[in-house]
């Protein structure tokens, strides 16, 4: 998925200027953010708390949409 996926996924939750911050890795989500990634990316909420920024963007580019096509 994209990043602007993600975002609309979070439902407004994240900003998505938060959300290029953690991908970045210039910033660390906070407890309540990092569940909130985790149950849009079907990760664990430590593994936001503990990942490096690829690992980050890895898990988000693996997400399915469900919409077909690149994600």
């Amino acid at each position: 998925m994209k990043q602007s996926e993600l975002v609309e996924k979070l439902g407004g939750k994240i900003s998505k200027s938060h959300v290029s911050m953690i991908l970045s890795g210039s910033r660390r989500p906070a407890w309540d953010k990092a569940k909130l990634l985790a149950q849009a990316t079907g990760t664990s909420a430590e593994f936001w708390m503990e990942a490096t920024p690829k690992k980050m963007q890895k898990a988000v580019e693996g997400v399915d949409t469900g919409k077909g096509g690149d994600n």
